[in-house]
C-alpha cells in the first residue's frame, strides 16, 4: 500500500517539475522584456515560487524513493507539508504583493492553491492512517 502511494507521489512530483521549470523560465527576472509593464516584484515572487516548487518536488521524489527502499516516510511527509505551507504562503504573498489591478492573478492563485492542496493533504492523511492502523 505505502509503496504504491509512494509511486503515485513520485509520478505526481515528476510531472510537476516541467511546470515549475516553464514558470521559472517565463518569469526569469534577470533578462526580462523592457516593454513588459509588470512590476519587478511580480517577476521575483513568481521566480522564487518556482524555485521553491522545484525544491519541494525534489523532496517528494527523494521521499518516495525512501519509502520504496526503506519504508521511511519522513521526507515525503516533509515535502507534503512544505507543499501545503507553500500554497498558503503563495496566497498570502499574492494578497500582499499583487495590487488590485492584478485581481485575476490573486483569484487564480486561490483557486489553484485549493486544487493543488488536496493531493498533499490526502497523502498526509493516508500515511497517518497507515501508521495508526
Amino acid at each position: 500500500m505505502l509503496r504504491n502511494l509512494a509511486l503515485i507521489v513520485m509520478v505526481f512530483a515528476i510531472l510537476r517539475v516541467p511546470t515549475a521549470l516553464l514558470s521559472m523560465q517565463a518569469f526569469w527576472p534577470f533578462d526580462r522584456d523592457p516593454y513588459n509593464t509588470a512590476p519587478p516584484r511580480l517577476y521575483w515572487s513568481f521566480f522564487i515560487s518556482s524555485v521553491v516548487e522545484l525544491i519541494i518536488d525534489g523532496l517528494l521524489i527523494a521521499g518516495a524513493h525512501q519509502v520504496r527502499r526503506r519504508g521511511s516516510s519522513r521526507l515525503i511527509l516533509i515535502g507534503c507539508w512544505a507543499m501545503l505551507i507553500h500554497l498558503l504562503a503563495g496566497i498570502a504573498i499574492a494578497a500582499l504583493v499583487i495590487h488590485r489591478q492584478y485581481g485575476s492573478i490573486l483569484s487564480s492563485t486561490v483557486i489553484q492553491a485549493g486544487q493543488m492542496g488536496v493531493f498533499p493533504l490526502l497523502v498526509i492523511l493516508l500515511f497517518r492512517a497507515w501508521r495508526m492502523g
